[in-house]
């Protein structure tokens, strides 16, 4: 699953970089002014070389380039490791690789230095690194390290222009003077840039989950956990009941008969919650949010949007906020119970109304699609297409499916868990062999909430 359409947020980083490069260039001649001043930093190297009669300058240039190894090998290894700060990485790699191919001649005879350094900057970032999924580790360590290598050069580049022309002068007139002035400003500027660029979170999106009782709100949730964590999504964060409603449809056995979650009791609420990660070089964090609770809620949750708050309770106040502080919305459409035509009419109004009183964005999935699902199918793209058909069949029977759809984000959805024809768990959720439920249009779901749709 990728995600490599930027949006406005990926764009702030780029502009960040950007921004580095420009002043990248009155940080060069800062750094070759404090290199060549006298007292520069060269000026003490080689006095120090006279009094010790030890190669001090050329020890320096090595421990230059090994340096720059380390900063190599921490970004690559940022790159590689931690999907969040990838974008960071990839931008400095090429920044700092652009600006350095103007001193090839420099670094080819210490190339040895330059790759010990990329070695152990890509060891060092690993073992500080914390590990989140089996291919997800996250490396705030290395950027961190990486602010502070920058903002330590440019600090020490300044100090000593600056002791070197007071040294001449004898006091600090010369500062606002050019190019002095803009030695300051820039260094000022490039050490709050530079932190702002490493501290860079991927954008992310809030999706609220909608529907009645017995939508299935419950197994959806589940499916899309059981999914995200199968494709090492970096699913994180999940509640306690999300926990215990993917323990049912997995792992149900003689300790654990019931392999479909039980229906919440009335007057009861349960939060099922997650965030998963997609995209390659483009990253972005989706947090999908679904309460399950009694029929009775729903209404309530209604009147809260309507404005009509009185004698509203705190579950249904703390739904309905949830609602107007989503992104975007999913609304479930139940395929088995479309044949009920009141409860379905009511429950596409109620859409129609959310979508009014929010004025979120929403997406359409169908729920319960194992209906339409011919048992002589095998999974694949045709059939999905031809489950398609026939779900769009049903659900076009109604003018306010009609009214919905014109608004949509975009295609309707719509998914379904295989359940398990033979065997100790026939009639339960069919687990594959790596523990993983086969479902059918999850992914698509998946996707499609984190922009790559």
């Amino acid at each position: 699953m990728k995600l490599e359409k930027p949006e406005k947020r990926h764009l702030i980083i780029v502009a960040y970089a950007l921004i580095l490069l420009v002043l990248s260039i009155p940080i060069k001649n800062l750094l070759a002014d404090a290199w060549v001043s006298s007292p520069g930093l060269k000026g003490l190297l080689y006095e120090l070389e006279r009094e010790t009669g030890k190669p001090v300058v050329e020890r320096w240039k090595s421990l230059e380039v090994l340096v720059l190894g380390i900063f190599w090998g921490m970004l690559a290894a940022t790159s590689w490791l931690d999907y969040k700060k990838r974008l960071q990485g990839v931008l400095l790699l090429l920044a700092s690789s652009i600006v350095v191919l103007a001193y090839v001649s420099y670094l080819l005879p210490r190339s040895v230095f330059l790759l010990v350094g990329a070695v152990a900057g890509a060891l060092i970032t690993y073992v500080r690194s914390e590990k989140v999924t089996k291919t997800y580790r996250k490396c705030e360590f290395g950027t961190k390290i990486i602010y502070w290598i920058g903002s330590l050069a440019v600090g020490i580049a300044l100090l000593s222009v600056i002791a070197h022309n007071y040294a001449l002068n004898r006091d600090f007139g010369f500062i606002i003077e050019m190019p002095y002035l803009m030695y300051l400003i820039s260094s000022v500027a490039f050490v709050k840039v530079l932190k702002k660029f490493t501290d860079y979170e991927v954008s992310s999106t809030k999706v609220m989950v909608v529907g009645p009782y017995r939508v299935g709100k419950t197994v959806f949730m589940g499916a899309c956990y059981d999914y995200a964590v199968g494709e090492d999504l970096v699913a994180e964060f999940p509640t306690p009941d999300l926990v215990d409603v993917h323990r049912h449809l997995t792992q149900s056995n003689a300790a654990m008969p019931e392999c479909w979650p039980p229906p919440t009791p009335p007057h009861a609420i349960k939060e099922y919650r997650f965030t998963y990660t997609c995209g390659t070089l483009f990253v972005k964090d989706v947090e999908l949010l679904a309460y399950d609770y009694s029929g009775e809620l729903f209404e309530e949750v209604l009147r809260f949007l309507r404005r009509e708050t009185e004698g509203i309770g705190e579950m249904p106040r703390k739904i309905g906020a949830s609602i107007l502080a989503a992104d975007q919305l999913v609304f479930l459409l139940d395929v088995q119970d479309l044949s009920g035509e009141g409860e379905t009419r009511a429950a596409l109004g109620a859409y129609i109304e959310i979508a009014k009183n929010s004025k979120k964005p929403y997406y359409l999935v169908a729920t319960k699609c194992d209906a339409l699902w011919d048992a002589k199918w095998e999974v694949s793209d045709e059939n999905y297409e031809r489950l398609r058909a026939r779900v769009m069949k049903v659900l076009n029977r109604y003018p306010e499916f009609k009214v919905l759809e014109k608004r949509c984000r975009g295609d309707v959805m719509y998914v379904l868990v295989f359940t398990s024809k033979d065997g100790e768990r026939r009639g339960c959720p069919h687990v594959r062999e790596e523990g993983r439920l086969l479902s059918l249009g999850y992914d698509r779901v998946l996707e499609v909430l984190g922009g790559a749709g």
